[in-house]
């Protein structure tokens, strides 16, 4: 999977809805942006990072027109905020956040 990854210049990402993409975000851990659909949960991570594009219509246009839309970016941020992006979900943070959360809750 990562000799893949390593020789590609993004990630498309052709689910029309998913809950997290976790593929999505191992291939950012490698600087390529992503192209996801508005309807998977990481399109959130994707328009908080600036780090791709969110597609509105998953078809060939759609895609074909956000490949253009990635390399018309600055391509070198895009690949800075996609490594970004994939650091502020790694499980340390997000246990840490849960157990944040529980800590408040308990002390209400």
């Amino acid at each position: 999977w990562s000799s893949d990854v390593c020789s590609s210049d993004l990630f498309i990402l052709n689910s029309e809805d998913e809950n997290f993409a976790i593929a999505a975000a191992e291939a950012q851990s490698f600087g390529l942006p992503v192209i996801v659909s508005r309807n998977t949960g990481y399109s959130e991570i994707v328009e908080k990072f600036q780090s791709g594009v969110i597609v509105e219509n998953l078809n060939e246009t759609g895609i074909s027109d956000s490949i253009v839309d990635i390399f018309n970016l600055d391509y070198k941020t895009l690949s800075e905020n996609s490594i970004l992006a994939s650091e502020s979900i790694s499980w340390e943070k997000v246990i840490t956040k849960w157990l944040d959360y529980f800590e408040q809750e308990l002390t209400k």
